[in-house]
């Protein structure tokens, strides 16, 4: 794997990235910067859990005699979101989870674009349904081997495409200062959060990022995992 699969220290300083981390368990950035995220709380998805058939989505099982790809594996984790939990009918009140949320399945525009880069795929991108910011959610799926310490550049590349493209979109533009980006970003069976926004302000892009989650353990490990990162995937967004 070449080395512009990663974004080193000198490149972020020269394209004014300044980079986190964040606690994945409750959304809080080290940079001491905006929270950008409500979480759905833990309870919420568990019963999320109860209402629906997601205990039996292959997604949540182990990895075991051919593994794929990275981006493969990785795309297949997206799939649980975009074909499973989204689509997954709650007895009540009746409508899906994806329905339920303030999130819509974003169509158009960056994301066929993005898909479209060597190494790497967006698997679905989200909106939000009454339009009333900008912001988007996305899941990456990447060839590169997971590495906490470093920023993928399809990463980066994400929350600058999308977040330019949303504030200069004719809906949004004068009326926002930032467009939060959220990417659940995966290789092969490592997923990790990774969010940032570009500030017209300070003339930056502010990225935080987690540490990965391994989805390669037992169903029930998984599972678990997987509703840590819905939590960020269907969280309401915020400007904390």
């Amino acid at each position: 794997m070449g080395s512009t699969s990663y974004v080193n220290e000198a490149h972020l300083n020269k394209l004014g990235v300044k980079c986190a981390d964040i606690d994945i368990e409750t959304g809080t950035p080290a940079d001491g910067g905006p929270k950008l995220i409500d979480l759905i709380p833990i309870d919420q998805l568990d019963a999320i859990t109860e209402k629906t058939d997601m205990h039996r989505d292959n997604a949540i099982s182990a990895t075991v005699d051919h593994p794929l790809s990275n981006i493969h594996e990785a795309r297949f984790v997206g799939y649980f979101f975009l074909y499973g939990l989204f689509n997954s009918i709650l007895k009540a009140p009746n409508k899906s989870v994806l329905d339920c949320s303030p999130w819509v399945v974003f169509e158009r525009g960056p994301d066929a674009i993005l898909s479209k880069f060597h190494g790497f795929h967006v698997v679905f991108t989200l909106e939000l349904g009454d339009k009333s910011r900008p912001d988007i959610t996305c899941f990456l799926a990447t060839n590169a081997p997971c590495d906490d310490e470093v920023l993928y550049s399809s990463e980066l590349l994400c929350i600058m495409r999308f977040g330019l493209g949303r504030l200069r979109a004719e809906r949004y533009h004068g009326h926002h200062q930032t467009a939060a980006v959220t990417v659940a970003s995966g290789s092969g069976r490592m997923v990790r959060i990774v969010q940032g926004y570009i500030d017209d302000n300070e003339g930056c892009v502010f990225v935080r990022k987690s540490k990965f989650l391994n989805l390669d353990g037992n169903k029930r490990e998984n599972l678990e995992r997987l509703m840590q990162i819905s939590r960020w995937v269907l969280g309401r967004p915020c400007r904390e």
